[in-house]
């Protein structure tokens, strides 16, 4: 044979339809609210599905998953007292 033995022993990644794929990152989402694409590409395949991270991205627009944005906190501070001080 002239295939190498690690390749011939290696399990094929399973395919999903965008069906299923979706569902399984509904799953995702709603445990994991803040996760982003990567994250999201990440678990599934931990999961054993290797999908491309452009297919993530188009169905996590279209189905809205995880659309949670981070909200940035700034230090307040009495600028007012500032002013008067000077």
């Amino acid at each position: 044979m002239c295939v190498a033995r690690s390749t011939f022993y290696d399990a094929p990644a399973v395919s999903l339809d965008d069906v299923e794929i979706a569902g399984r990152m509904q799953k995702i989402c709603d445990e994991f609210e803040a996760y982003g694409y990567r994250r999201i590409g990440a678990e599934l395949r931990h999961q054993g599905v290797v999908v491309n991270h452009k297919k993530i991205r188009r169905l996590r627009e279209c189905q809205n998953f995880c659309v949670r944005s981070r909200v940035d906190h700034h230090a307040v501070t009495n600028r007012s007292s500032n002013m008067m001080a000077n």
